[in-house]
């Protein structure tokens, strides 16, 4: 389920009955019916043609990109390369560094965005 608070610009889930494993690294299982908040971040990246390893330092900082996370910290990672999302085979991703694990590097040029989802309870702020 979705909700989204007019305040704020982060939205709000409720916990789905039977589904405590979004918590990554923590042995917390909310009650059904419990509010749960979500961060989105992305790393950015522009590909030269041959990098096939991408770190923290190659992020663009006029897009206020985000460190590559830790993936033990974040409930969720998808890797978009030119708009398409890529299947999780495809990379590997570890703190502050993202491994392509396909044969060609992708073109010059081309987009490289790595999104983490964090789903958290409130009282964890």
């Amino acid at each position: 389920m979705y909700k989204q608070k007019a305040s704020s610009l982060r939205p709000l889930l409720y916990v789905p009955p039977g589904c405590p494993d979004i918590f990554p690294g923590n042995d917390i299982n909310p009650t059904p019916g419990s509010l749960l908040m979500t961060e989105n971040y992305f790393y950015c990246a522009i590909a030269d043609g041959e990098k096939m390893i991408f770190a923290d330092q190659d992020g663009l900082t006029e897009y206020n990109s985000s460190p590559i996370f830790d993936p033990s910290q974040v409930s969720l990672i998808n890797l978009y390369i030119n708009g398409m999302i890529q299947p999780p085979f495809l990379y590997e991703v570890s703190k502050g560094m993202l491994r392509l694990k396909t044969e060609d590097a992708p073109r010059k040029e081309v987009t490289i965005v790595l999104q983490f989802i964090r789903i958290f309870l409130p009282a964890q702020l």
